[in-house]
């Protein structure tokens, strides 16, 4: 695919269809007269249906379409936005207000001076945001960038020209259920046929033996 822009300059953020683009990652730049050929690799987590059995703090990730934390929809970013803007809240109780979709009160001159002074309200370290179950991940595997200068002789405007391409991937990763309980059941069976030499089915089965044999006492004892 190719975009040229005239007489413009063209700057762009490759992300996945499921994320929001954030200031946390910079934007490519291109000048009126650069031209940028580049190559991707898409790197696609999936996630089988069996993760949707387990609670979230089992399987350490959260789908798109899951209701978490009071969103209906769920994305990385937007988890470490509404943390910052909580935040900010508890620092200088109010929200900037480019987060317009955060609840609370909007920073006016005074409470930006004061997130300001308090760098650690932007600090993602400590929101401990999750990873969605499912995501999609573009590295840059080859790149060229070429600036024809103004002065070059160049015979129609001046454009900014991007052309990429993605390259098919080869693999994907999987997030799946690799030991399910019944799986644990069946081993601590087979566990306990192997050093008693029983079985659970055994086992299950002499208590009912017993029970019958004392009803059959107390049956004979009457007659």
């Amino acid at each position: 695919m190719k975009i040229d822009t005239y007489e413009s300059t063209m700057s762009y953020l490759l992300h996945s269809p499921y994320e929001l683009a954030t200031n946390d990652v910079q934007f490519a730049v291109m000048d009126e007269t650069d031209e940028l050929v580049e190559s991707y690799m898409v790197l696609e987590t999936v996630a089988s249906e069996r993760l949707r059995d387990l609670s979230v703090k089992q399987r350490s990730c959260v789908f798109h379409d899951e209701n978490y934390q009071g969103s209906h929809l769920y994305s990385y970013n937007l988890c470490v936005m509404r943390c910052r803007a909580a935040r900010a809240l508890e620092l200088c109780h109010c929200r900037p207000h480019f987060y317009p979709f955060i609840d609370g009160p909007a920073c006016t001159i005074a409470g930006l001076r004061c997130l300001g002074k308090q760098p650690s309200w932007h600090d993602k370290q400590p929101c401990r945001c999750l990873k969605p179950c499912t995501e999609i991940v573009y590295y840059v595997m080859s790149a060229s960038r070429t600036h024809w200068a103004a002065d070059g002789g160049i015979p129609f405007k001046q454009k900014a020209s991007f052309r990429w391409e993605m390259i098919q991937p080869k693999t994907r990763l999987r997030r799946d259920v690799l030991f399910t309980f019944e799986d644990l059941l069946v081993s601590f069976g087979g566990g306990i046929a192997l050093f008693v030499g029983k079985d659970l089915m055994a086992f299950a089965e002499f208590p009912i033996f017993l029970i019958t044999e004392a009803l059959q006492r107390t049956i004979a004892s009457i007659k």
